[in-house]
């Protein structure tokens, strides 16, 4: 994980078309297949029946152009449900420390971004984790502007040009968080937590709340997911609501991308598995399955102890 807990530390404290794996755009008739392999299950295809798999796979694998700057890390990004903005922290170097701040670059077309620029409610504080209400009205992220070194959730509204607020999530004030992501129903809200604690790994949480605009809850730890020492944390849910995506340093101390599925939303996870499409540099994290089912953005450095940059990849079934 790069030390990416105590990375996010520093940067927070001194600053489918197919399946579970991602959403059946042509139809939830679609049945399970074969188990994942890779990070990567086998589907059925509705329209074939159920003798003809298809094999999906996330590919395409690109640098998302314009957006990064080389002097910086470039991560936890997040692509608004209608394709016209992304989102994404940027850990700056400033003097001694570093500070932590959300950009947002606007879709101009053919999967291109215009130059970023800061967010207007971010700057002030250390901010980081941006994450997409699904009708595309609000932005969640995690911030430590009531106090700092000790991040909360808040939330900004967006009305397609421009964000207002942000505002602190009470019902969750208590909690301290980083990368939140929410289901595609918005009433499911998963996050990471080291408990304000900088040498505690990070863990995943799930909350929920019982419709729109109503109080979070907090569900519970999805102790399924996690290691006895890995840190495990910047997950995001696909559009399916049906697996979840995840950074953990399991297996290698820079941070590498993995997911696990579940039968129904509020059921148990499966399975951990290493999504090793997405594997192509020395580490890679912060992965957002858009909601669109087809695409996901992430982070990933090329080399040991590089900056990261942002990436794109595509669901494809064959």
């Amino acid at each position: 994980m790069r030390g990416r807990a105590a990375i996010a530390w520093l940067a927070i404290a001194t600053l489918a078309a197919c399946g579970r794996v991602g959403f059946d755009a042509r139809g939830a008739a679609a049945q399970d297949g074969a188990a994942a392999q890779d990070g990567v299950p086998e589907r059925f295809d509705a329209r074939a029946g159920d003798d003809a798999a298809l094999a999906c796979a996330w590919s395409d694998v690109a640098v998302i152009e314009n957006v990064n700057a080389p002097a910086d890390d470039n991560w936890e990004p997040a692509l608004s449900p209608d394709g016209s903005l992304l989102v994404f922290s940027r850990l700056i170097a400033a003097g001694s420390g570093s500070r932590s701040e959300i950009f947002q670059a606007r879709a101009t077309g053919g999967g291109t971004f215009a130059t970023p620029q800061a967010a207007s409610f971010s700057g002030a504080s250390q901010d980081s984790g941006p994450a997409w209400a699904p009708d595309g009205s609000e932005l969640y992220f995690a911030s430590d502007r009531a106090a700092s070194g000790h991040t909360r959730l808040y939330v900004a509204g967006y009305d397609g040009s421009a964000f207002t607020g942000p505002a602190l999530v009470q019902e969750l004030s208590t909690t301290p968080l980083v990368g939140p992501a929410l289901s595609p129903t918005g009433l499911e809200l998963v996050y990471s937590s080291s408990d304000d604690v900088p040498s505690n790994p990070q863990h995943l949480y799930r909350a929920t709340r019982a419709g729109a605009g109503m109080p979070w809850q907090l569900d519970r730890e999805l102790t399924e997911l996690e290691t006895n020492t890995s840190s495990d944390g910047w997950p995001t849910l696909s559009a399916d609501g049906l697996t979840i995506y995840f950074e953990s340093d399991r297996d290698d101390p820079q941070g590498k991308i993995y997911s696990a599925t579940r039968a129904a939303p509020g059921d148990s996870f499966g399975a951990v598995t290493a999504v090793t499409p997405l594997d192509g540099g020395a580490a890679s994290g912060d992965p957002d399955a858009a909601f669109d089912g087809v695409t996901m953005v992430f982070a990933q450095g090329l080399a040991a102890m590089a900056n990261q940059d942002l990436y794109t990849a595509r669901w494809t079934c064959l």
